[in-house]
């Protein structure tokens, strides 16, 4: 029997193995004092509501983890029984055996299903608020998102029609005008669902959440539109000129590591530089929340 099935089997399974364990017993980053202030943007956090902001934090870095695990997992499966290799690489191959592109879609998709989670709504009877909703936070990063979505499309069309559409391409684009959807539809279930009909606080803790909720999906979709925005571009024709095909290469690279800041700045914690001014001020509130 020859080696190299033997080993790409044994790779696989051990992945497989190391799969399941993450998901299963996945361990996020946990959530602090710190993180509730950011948040809530004040140190002034009642028990409730840090309970409340935890719980949001906690789930949120939980499917981003557990996303980006699945993703990262599916592409070296993929990668390693059909290429035999582990591939980090821009419309070379399929997108579904490449760490890049599924590491990046898997950490946007399972954030978009912390905030799906987050806007599903109970049964009974609800009482909400008839106050109009503010606007959602981010509408630059949003319109940036769509115009990054809509010329990857046309260059997937111009590929189309020049004969230099790949199979690889043309499955990021599909997957990515996916995840574009689903990012809108939640931005759309963000902006409009009810406010709770409860006190004043409660309206405030909503209003955080609902302006970080947007926020968050806003880069989420920049990320990905980015990224498939990197795959259109790297099926065009340099027409054999090493000139054109340098700056298309240095375009790529670009877009892939726009693609990495706006991930970033998805990310459901404060940066290092952030000061809460008076941290100790929250200690009891996680203290509850935990």
């Amino acid at each position: 029997m020859p080696v190299m099935p033997v080993v790409v089997a044994a790779l696989v399974g051990l992945l497989l193995a190391a799969s399941v364990a993450a998901v299963l017993y996945p361990r996020p980053a946990p959530v602090v004092a710190r993180d509730v202030a950011w948040i809530a943007g004040s140190t002034d956090v009642r028990t409730q509501e840090g309970a409340v902001y935890a719980s949001y934090l906690r789930r949120h870095r939980l499917h981003r983890l557990v996303g980006g695990l699945v993703g990262v997992s599916v592409a070296v499966v993929v990668g390693l029984s059909t290429y035999q290799t582990v591939g980090f690489s821009i419309g070379e191959r399929n997108p579904l055996g490449d760490v890049l592109f599924l590491g990046i879609a898997g950490v946007v998709v399972g954030s978009l299903s912390a905030e799906t989670y987050r806007i599903a709504r109970p049964s009974g009877r609800l009482r909400a608020s008839l106050e109009p909703h503010r606007p959602a936070a981010r509408p630059g990063v949003v319109r940036a998102a769509r115009v990054c979505a809509s010329l990857a499309a046309a260059l997937g069309a111009a590929d189309l029609l020049l004969g230099e559409a790949t199979a690889p391409t043309a499955t990021a684009l599909v997957l990515g005008a996916l995840v574009v959807g689903v990012s809108e539809l939640t931005l759309r279930a963000v902006r409009t669902r009810p406010r709770p009909g409860l006190s004043g606080r409660a309206a405030v803790v909503d209003d955080r959440i609902r302006a970080f909720a947007s926020t968050v999906v806003a880069w989420l979709e920049l990320s990905i539109a980015l990224l498939v925005l990197a795959w259109a571009t790297s099926a065009l024709p340099a027409d054999g000129s090493g000139a054109v095909g340098s700056a298309l290469t240095v375009v790529e690279v670009a877009l892939v590591v726009a693609a990495f800041v706006a991930l970033h700045r998805a990310s459901p914690r404060p940066s290092r530089r952030w000061d809460a001014g008076a941290p100790s001020a929250t200690a009891d509130v996680m203290r509850d929340a935990r």
